[in-house]
């Protein structure tokens, strides 16, 4: 008889315990979802506003900097597309951001993240980048972008960045929408080591 209780009470509690994981793995999805769509709506309402670096008829490309509100907003989007693994060296074509350095030389390694968000409005890209330096540097890169009726505008877009630091900005359309865009580019460090995007990180907006 106490043999059949011990073995109830065992029951009650696994099955309680499994019930609690369960639980608590529901409500970390739905949290992670959650943040996504408040990163993603922050991103569509124009929380962000930046600096405008360029502007004419077409487009508005605007500049965050190193802002760490608006990368961490980019990268918890829902909309967002990264790319970035490891690489090992300049053939390594899996790679999207690999790292390389001068001349006859070739830095291993993680070589950082691009991001790249499609608002939904279908006018606006946000960007970002990150490259795996251990220094400051200076990043030149493009949105290049080819709308649905068949236009294409190249946005160039960079800045300097401090040490760990993500740079961020955004590419508005004031006339065209829709359509797919790509963001690629360079990261060069204080001390000469490059950083580029391999491929380019595309999507749809």
């Amino acid at each position: 008889m106490k043999v059949t209780n011990f073995l109830k009470l065992v029951t009650v509690t696994a099955f309680a315990g499994a019930s609690l994981l369960v639980s608590e793995s529901v409500f970390a999805d739905s949290t992670a979802t959650l943040n996504a769509q408040q990163a993603q709506n922050q991103l569509d309402n124009g929380s962000f506003k930046g600096d405008i670096v360029y502007q004419d008829d077409d487009i508005t490309v605007r500049s965050f900097g190193d802002n760490q509100d608006v990368a961490t907003a980019i990268a918890n989007a829902e909309n967002t597309v990264s790319a970035g693994t490891t690489t090992t060296n300049s053939t390594n074509t899996s790679s999207k951001f690999s790292p390389y350095a001068n001349i006859k030389t070739t830095a291993t390694g993680n070589g950082g993240v691009a991001r790249l968000n499609a608002g939904d409005s279908g006018r606006v890209l946000y960007w970002s980048v990150k490259p795996a330096t251990e220094w400051p540097y200076n990043f030149n890169g493009s949105v290049n972008i080819k709308y649905y009726s068949g236009a294409s505008r190249t946005a160039s877009v960079g800045g300097f960045g401090a040490l760990h630091s993500t740079l961020s900005g955004s590419v508005t359309m004031n006339k065209n929408r829709g359509g797919h865009a790509t963001f690629t580019g360079s990261a060069v460090s204080v001390n000469g080591h490059t950083y580029r995007v391999l491929p380019s990180v595309g999507t749809s907006f």
